[in-house]
């Protein structure tokens, strides 16, 4: 993302648009400025050639995202991929030369249980979210989602057809997808069709 003030300073074209950008705030959404005109960068051997968002923020900011960081040979290392647990335990690390030192140490994470927050919290947390759940698992299997843009119409003009051929399933995977359709006969998700060939 670049600023206005940015681009205006660098002579660099932006071509306006429509619309919102979300933010990393959840539901703040700011007014679309437009996109840059292709832009190379270049870091070191590497080179991307990019068209920028175009955002108001402060001062004259540039901001690289993900998308392209690994074209341009910039990793990201040492963010943590998970919270810090409450519990400490004692224990020994032992160090790269052999000498072991004390010292406060994380415990061991267990796969799928990493419970945040204490006990009560969780059990206020849940009490608050269990009418959700109830309600959630009531809806019969065989009912569409009530999401809003869950469901997705593809409309057609009146008198014409439009048809793309299912892909292969390679042979190995056939398993796989038998049990997955029975499945979902059997949830009442879809039903057998006899087509009649006209």
């Amino acid at each position: 993302m670049l600023t206005p003030e940015y681009c205006t300073k660098n002579k660099i074209k932006i071509y306006p648009r429509d619309g919102f950008v979300q933010t990393a705030v959840e539901d703040v959404l700011v007014p679309r400025v437009g996109v840059t005109e292709p832009i190379k960068i270049t870091n070191g051997d590497k080179s991307v050639i990019h068209r920028f968002e175009v955002m108001q923020m402060p001062g004259d900011t540039i901001s690289i995202g993900l998308d392209i960081m690994s074209d341009l040979g910039i990793g990201v290392f040492g963010l943590q991929a998970a919270h810090n647990s409450r519990k400490k335990l004692k224990g020994v690390i032992h160090a790269p030369d052999n000498d072991s030192v004390m010292c406060d140490a994380e415990p061991p994470a267990v796969a799928n249980h990493s419970p945040v927050g204490t006990p009560e919290e969780r059990e206020k947390l849940m009490a608050a979210i269990q009418p959700l759940i109830d309600a959630n698992q009531a809806i019969p299997k065989s009912e569409f989602c009530q999401l809003p843009g869950a469901l997705i119409e593809l409309p057609t003009p009146h008198g014409k057809t439009a048809y793309r051929r299912q892909y292969s399933i390679p042979f190995a995977l056939q398993p796989e997808l038998d049990k997955a359709v029975a499945q979902w006969l059997d949830d009442g998700v879809i039903r057998e069709v006899h087509p009649v060939n006209v």
